[in-house]
């Protein structure tokens, strides 16, 4: 499987994953705010940064680090 973390989910980020989401099996998107994380998983869309735009299936926000980490094939850093 392989996996790409996205760490910063501002709308840079968020364009990011949504680009490359069709490459990977799963992409965990990072951000710092467990309300934004909630938001994106209850919405599927960042109405903060990126508004109007579904989340593909296979991103998976998250506001732990650690699990942004595990079994990640590459890391992307959007800060």
């Amino acid at each position: 499987m392989k996996q790409l973390a996205i760490i910063g989910s501002g709308s840079w980020g968020t364009a990011l994953a949504m680009a490359l989401a069709p490459r990977f099996d799963r992409v965990l998107l990072w951000a710092h705010e467990a309300e934004l994380v909630a938001e994106m998983r209850t919405s599927r869309i960042n109405n903060t940064y990126l508004p109007g735009f579904l989340l593909a299936r296979n991103i998976e926000p998250t506001s732990s680090f650690e699990q942004a980490l595990v079994g990640t094939d590459c890391v992307l850093g959007v800060m």
